[in-house]
């Protein structure tokens, strides 16, 4: 690796360690503190003999340095970082990426990290196979945009989506229109849904018919199939959604001659609940003793349900928002005219269940929380965004410059052989074959000496950089899975063997080579502050500031 290359790959396994942002500049912000971030990472053990857990990387960050700010998920995101989702069996997530230059092979490498597969999978967009070679922007995919993925051993090009709605919940399929039967469309749907009784297939209140095509009804890409067993009487029912509790959901019944009563027995059934619910439809509550057909509610109409012990509101100026918080959508009935921004944060952080800040974004602007939600003019139906609120406006990202680094201490140890010769203090060095290092700027320090070849010098060390993976080593036959705690008790654990740390490495693919790497610290130990164990393999420091790093190792993998 070049020395740029070098700040480039140390930039994202430093963003892999802490799951923050890290960018290789040269210009101004927010250093990262390579000390920090190796205590972060380091293996603890607290009295009970249990691994110490660390808190996301800018809460740990705060609790160290008071002068730093909290930051949240919505200023962690730089301004060329925007939110997509993607779709895949069904399930929606969403990913943070930089439109403007991210590739196609990119996000599909990411996808395939967060879904944990290596099946090669193809992405769709707007009905078109993304292609690898080219960016996102050059599809016009903007943020917010979905992202359909799908197992490349189908043929996608000729493949759409539609939706089919079973028992008020929807669910996702790609097939052919053009030739695909209702009779196969049926058969894949039985086949999702587990079931083998008869279906009846509803599009545009028609029944389907088995025998014609899906072209043939002019089902159109990304259309809503409704789907009902065939033992109800699908000619005169019709569907309408209720929603309850920010979920939306659809049912098929009579509008003409179904009362109100008949419609809250059927939506407490779906919903197994008995307590009393209130139905409103157009800012009306609906009375028990009136058909449907009174209030001129037509096929997919929504009915909005609620307890009936909530709150009384005036429904004439309660008006239905959404709000999106961790890539779920909700909805909220609030009145738009006279409600301000921190009651609709109050009553947001009620329904989700926390306490922590917020912050709250429409429109690209971050809401304030003086101002009433008429004045940004929000409309109904409209979206809010939420967050967790950081204070202090921090950029959300850290910086690594070129002074980060000490190349000239860089060794590539991939192919050497350990002659057993090398001392660091009074202790045996164990080089790390296979692994290649990278030098890090440690003058801050101060005094070297502790860095040097002779007797003052403080030994070497490796430690291991995943949490997860260190919660399944065995350490003097102790299993941590089983509840068995660690059997050397309280302190930092670290190795002077590198293949017993990298039992517990971060791994990490790195965009710049689209490569798996292997990730573990170099440090120096202070030989007053050494408890050894386990026939020496494992050394432990009672205080962390007692093992500095000097070296990021790394292997490849794959």
């Amino acid at each position: 690796m070049d020395d740029t290359f070098n700040l480039q790959f140390v930039a994202e396994a430093m963003s892999s360690l802490i799951g923050c942002r890290v960018v290789a500049t040269e210009s101004e912000g927010p250093a990262l503190d390579i000390d920090l971030v190796h205590r972060y990472c380091l293996l603890e053990v607290d009295d009970n003999g249990e691994i110490v857990k660390r808190p996301r990387f800018e809460e740990y960050e705060q609790g160290c340095d008071p002068r730093r700010i909290r930051r949240d998920e919505e200023t962690r995101r730089c301004d060329c970082l925007k939110q997509i989702f993607f779709n895949f069996s069904r399930e929606s997530r969403s990913i943070f990426i930089a439109l403007h230059d991210c590739s196609v092979r990119e996000l599909r490498r990411k996808i395939q990290e967060i879904l944990s597969i290596d099946e090669p999978l193809s992405l769709i967009y707007n009905y078109q196979t993304l292609d690898d070679s080219r960016t996102l922007e050059s599809y016009d995919i903007q943020p917010r945009s979905t992202i359909h993925v799908i197992s490349e051993d189908e043929d996608s090009n000729w493949l759409k989506q539609i939706f089919f709605n079973f028992s008020g919940e929807s669910r996702s399929i790609f097939i052919s229109l053009h030739d695909c039967s209702v009779r196969e469309l049926r058969r894949r749907i039985r086949e999702i849904l587990n079931i083998d009784e008869p279906l009846s297939l509803i599009y545009d209140c028609q029944t389907l018919d088995n025998s014609r095509t899906l072209e043939s009804y002019d089902i159109q890409p990304r259309s809503t199939i409704h789907v009902i067993s065939e033992d109800e009487d699908s000619n005169w029912l019709k569907q309408i959604f209720f929603n309850f509790s920010g979920e939306s959901r659809s049912i098929f019944i009579s509008l003409h001659d179904c009362s109100v009563r008949e419609l809250r027995r059927r939506i407490r059934e779906i919903l197994n609940i008995d307590e009393p619910l209130s139905l409103i439809y157009d800012c009306q509550t609906l009375d028990d003793s009136r058909t449907l057909e009174s209030y001129d509610i037509k096929p997919r109409s929504t009915i909005q349900v609620r307890r009936e012990d909530e709150e009384t509101r005036r429904c004439d100026w309660l008006n239905q928002i959404f709000f999106n918080f961790s890539g779920e959508s909700r909805s909220i009935f609030i009145s738009l005219h006279d409600c301000s921004v921190l009651e609709l944060r109050r009553k947001i952080q009620e329904i989700l269940k926390i306490e922590e800040p917020l912050s709250l974004r429409f429109n690209c602007q971050t809401l304030d929380d003086s101002r009433t939600l008429k004045s940004y003019d929000i409309k109904p139906s409209s979206t809010i965004h939420v967050s967790y609120k950081l204070l202090g406006g921090f950029p959300g990202y850290y910086v690594v410059k070129e002074s980060f680094l000490k190349p000239q201490f860089d060794y590539d140890y991939t192919y050497g052989r350990d002659y057993g010769r090398q001392r660091r203090g009074y202790e045996r060095y164990h080089l790390p074959i296979g692994w290649k290092k990278i030098g890090l700027n440690v003058e801050k320090y101060g005094d070297n000496k502790w860095l040097g070849t002779d007797t003052d010098a403080w030994p070497i060390s490796y430690h291991g950089t995943g949490y997860d993976a260190a919660r399944s080593i065995a350490i003097g036959g102790f299993d941590i899975n089983k509840g068995i705690n660690f059997a050397y008790g309280k302190g930092v654990y670290s190795s002077p063997y590198s293949d017993e740390a990298e039992i517990y490495s971060k791994e990490f693919t790195c965009s710049l080579d689209n490569h798996r790497y292997k990730l573990m610290f170099q440090n120096r130990v202070n030989p007053t502050d050494l408890r050894k164990e386990n026939k020496e393999k494992y050394w432990i420091t009672a205080s962390d500031q007692n093992i500095r790093p000097y070296a990021l190792c790394y292997k490849r993998i794959g």
